[in-house]
């Protein structure tokens, strides 16, 4: 019989007391301390069998990154993301930022501003991306909501794991990657070794090529789940609401109405996305 030893764990207050970690969509610089938080946890997510990232200082001393414990070059099967690099190409045109990157080690990050996520690896090697949220929370309801389907729901990342930790959920889910089409940045399911040079990557185009390469948006925590049984031509929301998200927003919430039709005006900014980026292709 084998013996798996128990990890304390430390209690959630104790851990937030330590750092900024902002449930908000604001940003927050405190890299040190969002790096310590994570830090505490790596014992109790292991144990979970994910290993997370480790961190150092950049060779100037300056701000933190983090990176994989171990090397996984592997091509992963649905829902993990493709796994790619670029072998270095003599004709390859300068764009004028192609600086240093320190030797880092490869997929490394610097952290959200938020701090609520951060990147891992599971017992396979395989890069996951894990992420904070309340247990009360429209987030974590959505996220539960979304975990119960039968099967995969289209243009939603999945959720792999949900880890229960005093009144807080970590959702484990497939690591993805932005830096493509902008607005101002989608994700994918392609992670590269260098975040930065990924604009320009081979394999991407490969992809992209073979339609193998998808793309979608993210909510920045702004969703939220509808009172089961409600007429959808029924549902409003307060005018602040419409507030937040995207930067261009239909002229009509600027028109003194004290709420708004959200599916309406879902369809207006999208509409309006597609035209900013795509009216003059």
């Amino acid at each position: 019989m084998i013996y798996r030893r128990c990890v304390p764990r430390p209690p959630f207050e104790i851990l937030a007391s330590k750092t900024q970690i902002s449930f908000e969509p604001e940003r927050i610089d405190d890299f040190e301390g969002k790096f310590r938080f994570w830090a505490a946890l790596r014992p109790w997510f292991q144990q979970h069998g994910y290993y997370l990232h480790l961190h150092k200082n950049k060779e100037d001393g300056t701000r933190k990154y983090s990176y994989p414990q171990t090397v996984f070059m592997g091509e992963d099967k649905f829902p993990y993301a493709h796994v790619g690099v670029d072998e270095p190409q003599e004709d390859e045109p300068s764009f004028g930022d192609d600086e240093p990157r320190d030797d880092k080690p490869a997929f490394t990050s610097q952290g959200d501003a938020s701090g609520r996520i951060h990147f891992a690896q599971d017992s396979e090697g395989r890069h996951v991306a894990i992420k904070l949220v309340k247990g009360d929370s429209d987030e974590y309801r959505i996220t539960r909501f979304l975990s119960e389907r039968p099967s995969f729901v289209p243009g939603v990342v999945s959720i792999l794991a949900l880890l229960p930790y005093d009144g807080h959920w970590f959702l484990v889910m497939p690591r993805s990657d932005a830096l493509d089409i902008r607005e101002p940045n989608m994700l994918t399911n392609h992670i590269h070794t260098d975040h930065y040079t990924v604009e320009r990557s081979l394999h991407r185009r490969q992809l992209r090529a073979a339609g193998r390469l998808t793309y979608c948006l993210f909510d920045f925590d702004l969703a939220m789940m509808l009172p089961a049984g409600m007429p959808l031509s029924a549902y409003r929301l307060p005018i602040d609401e419409s507030v937040p998200g995207v930067p261009y927003k239909p002229w009509g919430v600027d028109e003194a109405q004290l709420d708004f039709d959200p599916f309406a005006f879902d369809v207006a900014c999208l509409g309006i996305s597609f035209c900013q980026n795509f009216q003059l292709l």
